[in-house]
């Protein structure tokens, strides 16, 4: 069947999102479709240790020898949302976003898919790394007839890790540490617990720090040709040594250049921008946290400005289409005239679910606030 003549044989279809701004945008692109479009709000489910292994039941040990899991439902009105919805309806097409998370968000919807509308009841997945119109509708005629599984096992294992060190490691180190003293809790967690020693190390080195008093001498100068600059001395460690070499500068009228050093340097263009680096940069020239910048950038995808801004690549694919991009940058007066045929300097990083972030559409200034 091509791909027209399925689209016209998908009658009853709802469209399941990961947030509600890009079911939004979905609906819109694919306005005058027999389309229904819903989201969700992240996560519907979560993993959770087995009855039996709460608090105090059982040692940290027997905890890492866990294989076998609860299913928890968290956004329960989210499930019964979907599970009212579902009954209506003949062919879901998964709309997550297009990396590992969101397969395993678009494998709870499918769970709820199934309970509703029975096993056999057919599915899409439906990819796009921004909410541009056309990336939607070239999505929605490119539709994949299966979730990539081993995304959701990465996405599932990542999970199941927290879950296990976290619980394991946060009892071990509580019940270990009131032999002690009296704590209520020391947490544990994979990305908090490396965070938190940064921090510990970085204040060790400023409080062991002994700050040296040190002087120099700074003088403006005028060469007999009438071009001023800038001369400075050596550091000097010792402040009555400075203070008779700064007297002694004072009494004279003329001064020698002794040494005087010229840099060159090259400085490569930017890679394609992924997450780290755009917060990075973003963080020093504006002075916000990177959370808040981080959410205004999921509010310029969302609404159709920038591609996904969760990215590890920062290689363009081969066949990367750049007039999006370009046309944007032009509009938004960035660049002037024509421009020629891009050249980027790609990286080696590519994550396999997203390009670089890249502009989509030309941004207006309203309503992004972090």
């Amino acid at each position: 069947m091509d791909r027209e003549r399925r689209e016209v044989a998908m009658t009853g279809v709802i469209i399941v999102a990961e947030k509600g701004s890009v079911a939004r945008a979905i609906a819109k692109a694919l306005a005058g479709k027999r389309v229904e479009v819903t989201s969700v709000k992240g996560h519907v489910m979560e993993y959770s240790l087995p009855p039996g292994y709460e608090w105090g039941r059982v040692s940290p040990v027997e905890i890492m020898k866990l294989r076998r899991f609860s299913e928890v439902i968290t956004d329960k009105k989210t499930y019964h949302k979907l599970h009212r919805l579902f009954r209506n309806y003949g062919t879901l097409v998964i709309a997550t976003d297009n990396d590992s998370e969101g397969e395993l968000i678009g494998y709870e919807i499918l769970k709820i898919w199934r309970e509703a509308a029975g096993r056999q009841a057919p599915y899409f997945r439906m990819r796009f790394n921004s909410t541009d119109a056309d990336e939607i509708r070239r999505s929605w005629r490119s539709l994949e007839k299966t979730l990539r599984w081993e995304w959701v096992e990465k996405a599932r294992f990542r999970h199941l890790f927290d879950l296990l060190t976290g619980a394991a490691f946060t009892r071990l180190l509580t019940q270990s540490t009131r032999r002690k003293r009296d704590v209520r809790l020391i947490s544990w967690g994979s990305c908090q617990t490396a965070c938190l020693n940064f921090i510990v190390e970085r204040e060790r080195e400023i409080q062991e720090f002994k700050p040296r008093p040190f002087w120099y001498i700074k003088a403006v100068l005028e060469t007999g040709g009438g071009e001023r600059f800038t001369a400075t001395s050596k550091t000097f460690w010792d402040k009555d040594e400075a203070g008779k070499s700064y007297a002694e500068a004072l009494e004279t009228e003329q001064a020698t250049v002794e040494r005087y050093t010229e840099k060159r340097r090259r400085i490569p263009r930017p890679l394609p921008p992924r997450t780290d680096d755009t917060l990075r940069d973003l963080t020093k020239i504006t002075g916000r946290p990177a959370s808040q910048l981080l959410n205004v950038m999921e509010n310029l995808y969302a609404e159709g400005y920038i591609s996904y801004p969760r990215t590890e690549t920062n290689r363009y694919p081969a066949g990367f289409d750049f007039r999006t991009p370009l046309k944007a940058v032009l509009a938004a007066g960035i660049a002037q005239g024509e421009a020629g045929e891009p050249q980027p300097r790609n990286g080696r990083l590519d994550d396999g679910a997203h390009p670089p972030i890249y502009p989509t559409s030309t941004f207006r200034g309203r309503g992004l606030e972090g």
